[in-house]
């Protein structure tokens, strides 16, 4: 994983473990990369992204007669970057629908420092939320762009992410979508770290991990009852009954 994506059928066959084992680690040690808890600040990049919804899981049958009935609205979600760190990246799911202004606010309000210059690419909904006052937000566009701002990190943390959902699997359920967000800004902002195996294995204690990987159902049934046009359906049924990480698990990461 340090490396980058390697398919759950090569980590099962170099492991000798069950396909569904190898999903299961994977999304724990996803789990224990989160976002930082600290804010943003200085120079925040911020930059509006869509994904294509995504109830991967539930059966190529099931999911061939949701198609015909279900509405396939964009999952909406917030890149965003500073200059203090390599590590400095955020990214997070604001709703399954379209943009919405107070939704906007309310990520910078949780993500960014109040006393951030947070610039962003011009459109209607980042248009919306300048005009509300509530942070300083520059936004700008290729005719309207004198001081000739650019958004380039938060960029090439869309653009490697995208890469990584696209190119490198064969898609990810919207359930994890920002898991896997987290595991794209880790590998830019570790990729040339000597100690990068004791980072994950650090992470590897953190003991909220296996609460958010065994809780995500509950969590995205949340998400999607609160921020989303779409209804919730429900995927998993399994039950959990120990949080143990096995030392087996990091044979994932080297």
């Amino acid at each position: 994983m340090l490396k980058g994506h390697t398919s759950l059928k090569n980590i099962a066959s170099q492991l000798n473990i069950s396909t569904l084992t190898a999903f299961d680690w994977r999304h724990k040690i996803l789990a224990s990369l989160n976002t930082p808890d600290y804010q943003l600040s200085g120079l925040v990049e911020l930059i509006q992204s869509e994904f294509p919804f995504n109830r991967k899981g539930i059966g190529v049958s099931n999911a061939r007669e949701l198609n015909k009935d279900l509405p396939k609205p964009p999952v909406s979600m917030i890149m965003a970057a500073d200059y203090n760190a390599d590590n400095s990246f955020a990214a997070g799911i604001l709703r399954i629908g379209n943009w919405t202004v107070p939704e906007i606010v309310d990520y910078v309000n949780l993500h960014v420092h109040p006393d951030s210059v947070i610039i962003s690419p011009a459109s209607n909904s980042m248009v919306a939320v300048k005009q509300t006052g509530k942070f300083g937000l520059t936004v700008f566009s290729k005719k309207q762009n004198p001081h000739k701002l650019n958004v380039k990190k938060s960029s090439k943390f869309d653009s490697d992410f995208k890469k990584l959902i696209f190119s490198k699997t064969r898609g990810v359920s919207s359930k994890y979508l920002h898991l896997y967000a987290n595991w794209a800004a880790f590998l830019i902002a570790n990729h040339n770290k000597e100690n990068t195996q004791n980072i994950i294995s650090r992470s590897l204690t953190n003991h909220f991990a296996w609460a958010e990987f065994t809780n995500r159902e509950n969590k995205y049934k949340l998400f999607l009852q609160n921020h989303s046009e779409v209804p919730y359906i429900k995927t998993c049924n399994r039950k959990w009954e120990t949080a143990e990480i096995r030392p087996i698990m990091k044979e994932l990461l080297y």
